[in-house]
C-alpha cells in the first residue's frame, strides 16, 4: 500500500516521458508537476521526484495469511508484519479521521525499527482485527521513553486522509477557483496529488463557486464545504476520504442498561453555551436587512431567547435552507456527549463496534431517563495485556443529517 513512489531523473527525461513510463500516459505529466512544487520544466539528472498514485487504481494491501482469532490484532508496517506492540488504541469516528497509538520496544533484532520508526519517516501501516481491515495509513510519531530497565516507543498515527489535515493544496495547481463545480469535483482535484480517493455515500449536492486559499488546509476547506451540503467527512478502512450523512433511526446494534453488565462506566457532558432557541442563516451578499435569510426554531427551547446568526458563503436561496438545517444538526451533535465504557469490542450481533450505528441506552444516573436511541459517533478500541475494552461516544439522533431529534433523553 503506497500513495507515493519516487523516481530519479535521468538524462533526457521530461515530465511527459516520465509520465508515460510511470503511468502509461503522458497526459499525467501535470500530476507529477503538482506533486513536486519547485520543480522546473527542465529536469536535472539525479533529481528525486515524487510520483503519486493514480486515483481509482487498486491498492495492494498486505493480508493476514493465517487464521487469526476474532480478537487478534495484526499490524503491518511497510508491508512487513509487526509483532511487538502492546497497549493498542484505535479510534474510529463518523466525523473525523481514524487514528491509532500503541507501545513497542525501542529496538529489536527481529525488526528494522530504526528504519520504519525513524522520525519523520511516515511509514505505511495497515491494521487488521481478526480478518477485518481496520485502518490504512501512516506512522507519524515514535517517541522513546526511557525507564530504569527499558526504552519504550510510543507510536501514533492516522489513516491516510489525515495528511490532508496537515497539508495545503499544491502551489503548482494554479486553478484555485472552482466555478460551477460539485463538492465531489472539488475534492477529486485537491486530492489528486496525494493519491487519495474520495468516495461519496450521499449526494454531493449543488455546485459551488468558491476560491481555495492556498494557505488553507485541504481538509479544513473540504469540511467547510461539506457542512454546507449537510455532509460529514471521515476515513474508510482502506484509506479513502468518505463523505456521508449520519443516520437518524434504525435497529439498535446493542442495548445498554444501567445496572446490568452491558457497560462499566458512563460520563456525560453538556454544552449549554452553544445551545440556541433560533438559528438563522444569511446569504453572503448584502446587508443583514437585504440578505436572504432562513430561521429554524429549536422546539425544545421555547422559554428563553438565545439566537444564533451566521452567514452561509456561496449559497443561493435553494441551498440556504439546507445549510441552516445542517447547522442545527451540528448544534445537537455537540450539545450533549455521552461516553460509555463497555467490556467488549463487539456489538450484540458479534460485529466490531461501527460508527454511524444505533445504540439504545437507559441510564437514569446520567440523565437518560428513558430507553433512548443514540448514534454511535466514535469508538476507541483498547487492548492491554489483560483485556480488550471499548469506549463509545454517543450523540443525539439526527445530528449530522439536519433532522431535529423527536425527543431529548433528559426530558421526561
Amino acid at each position: 500500500m503506497r500513495l507515493f513512489t519516487t523516481y530519479s531523473v535521468k538524462a533526457g527525461d521530461t515530465l511527459e516521458s516520465i509520465a508515460r513510463k510511470s503511468y502509461g500516459n503522458g497526459a499525467n505529466s501535470q500530476l507529477i508537476f503538482k506533486a513536486n512544487p519547485g520543480l522546473s520544466e527542465t529536469l536535472m539528472p539525479g533529481t528525486s521526484i515524487v510520483l503519486p498514485r493514480l486515483l481509482d487504481t487498486p491498492f495492494k494491501l498486505p493480508t493476514v495469511t493465517s487464521s487469526p482469532g476474532q480478537h487478534d490484532v495484526t499490524i503491518f508496517i511497510n508491508n512487513k508484519m509487526f509483532r511487538f506492540f502492546s497497549e493498542l488504541e484505535i479510534t474510529r469516528s463518523v466525523d473525523s479521521i481514524d487514528s491509532f497509538q500503541f507501545l513497542c520496544p525501542f529496538d529489536s533484532d527481529a525488526f528494522n525499527y530504526r528504519d520504519v520508526l525513524a522520525p519523520m519517516s511516515y511509514s505505511n501501516i495497515v491494521i487488521y482485527i481478526g480478518n477485518e481491515l481496520m485502518l490504512t495509513g501512516f506512522v507519524l510519531d515514535a517517541s522513546p521513553t526511557e525507564s530504569s530497565d527499558s526504552v519504550i516507543n510510543s507510536v501514533s498515527g492516522y489513516a491516510s486522509p489525515g495528511i490532508l489535515n496537515d497539508c495545503m493544496p499544491s502551489i503548482h495547481d494554479l486553478s484555485f477557483n472552482f466555478n460551477d463545480v460539485t463538492l465531489q469535483g472539488i475534492s477529486n482535484k485537491l486530492l489528486q496529488p496525494f493519491g487519495i480517493d474520495s468516495v461519496f455515500k450521499a449526494s454531493s449536492g449543488s455546485v459551488f463557486n468558491v476560491t481555495v486559499d492556498p494557505t488553507d488546509g485541504i481538509l479544513r476547506f473540504l469540511v467547510k464545504l461539506s457542512h454546507q451540503r449537510n455532509l460529514v467527512i471521515n476515513s474508510t478502512e482502506s484509506g479513502q476520504l468518505r463523505f456521508w450523512q449520519s443516520i437518524s433511526s434504525g435497529t439498535p446494534v446493542a442495548i445498554l442498561n444501567e445496572g446490568d453488565a452491558s457497560f462499566t462506566n458512563i460520563d456525560v457532558s453538556f454544552n449549554p453555551q452553544h445551545y440556541y432557541s433560533h438559528i438563522t442563516g444569511l446569504s453572503p451578499e448584502g446587508s443583514i436587512y437585504s440578505a436572504s435569510k432562513h430561521t429554524i426554531k429549536n422546539p425544545f427551547l421555547t422559554h428563553i431567547f438565545r439566537p444564533f446568526v451566521f452567514r452561509v458563503p456561496d449559497n443561493d436561496n435553494s441551498t440556504l435552507k439546507a445549510a441552516v438545517k445542517a447547522k442545527v444538526g451540528r448544534m445537537f451533535a455537540n450539545v450533549a456527549r455521552y461516553t460509555v465504557d463497555v467490556p467488549t469490542w463487539f456489538d450484540a450481533s458479534g460485529k466490531l463496534w461501527e460508527p454511524n450505528t444505533i445504540i439504545q441506552l437507559f441510564a437514569p444516573n446520567a440523565k437518560v431517563y428513558k430507553s433512548y436511541n443514540f448514534i454511535l459517533r466514535s469508538v476507541t478500541f483498547t487492548a492491554t495485556a489483560t483485556a480488550q475494552t471499548a469506549k463509545l461516544q454517543l450523540m443525539l439522533p439526527g445530528s449530522f443529517n439536519g433532522t431535529i431529534p423527536e425527543s431529548l433523553p433528559w426530558l421526561l
